[in-house]
């Protein structure tokens, strides 16, 4: 196909899609763009995200300015997505840390929607409280005397920076579907400040004769954990044990959050965290919330009443 009939069936495409509410319809539409056909599941998401960053720019920059105001006046959170707003070279965990901008418009519109749908989980008090930025980058990299490597995200103790990488390559096609970025990784990475502050000591004692190790070899890391860990991950340290089992708490929808339950280990640290989030919350992350969290209760409106006790949502 030549440029020319390219950008003609770009075109052809772009008008079944109204220009002023595209941005709501991009997921709806992602089944129709993304056919079984491989040609097509890997070119149509990018010709969408072509289309939109080549027709709809000042839609897209008006929708990035709305959410990041929105961010920051429910959350006190700075959300940022583009090199113009960070720095390239930044401090983390005693690490250079390198955030590469996302350059475009259209991922970086969906970062920000991924980043609204992620806080929803959360009272507002509670991220303003221990967070101040939320920094995603199209890769994030850490590098220190020991690594030079992209990480999928880290955390700033000291500036309550969260950073997060859209995952390379499938982007695109993630942000079609709603899960750009990450929502696990931004999940995991608000829990080590949420989570800062637990006692070692109380954390270990729930899982007797623990023993982490930091130089874990990269193939235990990528697979699920033994008894008592979520994945390899979390036997790297135990405050990296405290966000993989966080991350799984809250995505209740993935594989692997039964494990929260079977798991005789794992059910205390399951119950020890989410008293640690009520009381961090005032009371607001109470069992209800946990038990909305899981049926998918937890919308927009929630956290407007900030009395702890929320009502039932859903069959108990």
């Amino acid at each position: 196909m030549t440029a020319e009939g390219f950008e003609r069936w770009l075109k052809q495409e772009q008008k079944l899609i109204n220009r002023r509410d595209f941005l709501k319809k991009a997921a709806d539409t992602s089944v129709a763009i993304m056919a079984p056909v491989t040609f097509s599941a890997i070119l149509g998401p990018l010709a969408w995200e072509w289309g939109q960053n080549h027709w709809n720019e000042e839609e897209l920059q008006s929708g990035i300015a709305t959410m990041k105001q929105e961010i920051k006046k429910r959350y006190g959170v700075r959300a940022t997505v583009s090199v113009g707003e960070f720095p390239l070279k930044d401090t983390a965990q005693r690490s250079e840390l390198f955030t590469e901008e996302i350059a475009s418009l259209y991922l970086q519109y969906k970062a920000l929607e991924g980043l609204q749908s992620v806080l929803l989980a959360y009272p507002p008090e509670l991220i303003a409280k221990h967070v101040e930025e939320i920094r995603v980058g199209n890769e994030v990299r850490m590098k220190n005397i020991l690594r030079d490597e992209p990480v999928g995200g880290t955390v700033d103790y000291n500036k309550k920076l969260v950073a997060v990488s859209l995952i390379p390559l499938v982007s695109t096609h993630l942000a079609l579907l709603g899960n750009s970025p990450d929502h696990r990784t931004v999940h995991h990475e608000i829990a080590h400040l949420i989570g800062g502050k637990i006692p070692r000591a109380e954390w270990e004692a729930l899982h007797p004769g623990v023993e982490y190790d930091p130089y874990l070899s990269r193939a235990l890391i990528d697979k699920d954990g033994p008894p008592g860990f979520t994945r390899g991950y979390g036997m790297t340290s135990y405050g990296e044990d405290i966000a993989t089992v966080a991350e799984v708490m809250f995505t209740p929808h993935a594989g692997s959050y039964g494990k929260l339950t079977e798991d005789a280990i794992l059910k205390r640290k399951f119950e020890y965290l989410k008293k640690w989030y009520e009381k961090e919350s005032n009371g607001l992350m109470n069992d209800r919330y946990w038990r909305d969290l899981a049926t998918g209760g937890i919308s927009e409106d929630y956290w407007n009443d900030k009395e702890p006790h929320r009502p039932v949502v859903g069959p108990r």
